[in-house]
């Protein structure tokens, strides 16, 4: 089984876990929290300041983003002064077929095609010979770093998380607007710059 992200084009992340691992909202918030870090890496290895302002596109299933434990997490991340902005965002589908998507479609064929795979690092190999290619590594993006590993084990981010006083009232089920676009900022400091972000967000999502 695998997982895969991109960082805004600073990487693109690839875990492969085991069949018993499960593809949970801890496991999503394990991988997004490994991204971050990663971008912080890649930061101080270019010598440029680490991005303040978060935002997590991915389909629209409660299963394993669109949840209270993700919120809570976006959410802490703004609390704690590591973003000034962070957010969730959902296409309108419960299954979006983006870049990522074509991307995994690729790889899905590649190690399909293959009729011998013995362990996790022959998946690892195959894929990272699969996205080292020309084509496909102009298309990802020359300057987005690529990084396939193995995902061993998930940390228990919904026991982790009540540790943060953070408290999420209402409650997706309780939602009759079907929201698409969950929105985490600092007000303090932001001044008239709060409409640029707002407005656009406002006309994408609920136009």
């Amino acid at each position: 089984m695998t997982s895969h992200w991109t960082t805004g084009g600073f990487s693109l992340e690839i875990h492969v876990m085991d069949e018993c691992t499960r593809h949970d909202s801890s496991c999503v918030t394990e991988i997004i929290a490994r991204g971050l870090e990663r971008v912080q890496e890649i930061c101080q290895r270019r010598g440029r300041g680490v991005p303040t302002r978060l935002v997590v596109c991915g389909d629209n299933t409660v299963r394993e983003l669109k949840n209270q434990i993700n919120l809570t997490y976006i959410s802490a991340l703004v609390s704690k002064r590591k973003m000034r902005l962070s957010a969730l965002a959902f296409l309108r589908k419960s299954h979006t077929h983006d870049r990522l998507d074509q991307i995994f479609g690729i790889l899905a064929r590649r190690i399909a095609s293959e009729d011998r795979l013995m362990d996790p690092s022959d998946t690892i190999r195959i894929i990272t010979t699969e996205l080292s290619r020309p084509g496909l590594r102009s298309w990802i993006g020359n300057s987005t770093e690529l990084h396939v590993q193995k995902l061993d084990a998930v940390r228990d981010w919904k026991t982790h998380l009540q540790g943060f006083g953070i408290s999420l009232s209402g409650g997706l089920l309780e939602d009759s607007t079907g929201n698409h676009f969950f929105l985490m900022m600092q007000r303090k400091g932001w001044g008239t710059q709060i409409h640029a972000y707002i407005i656009p967000i406002t006309t994408i999502f609920l136009k």
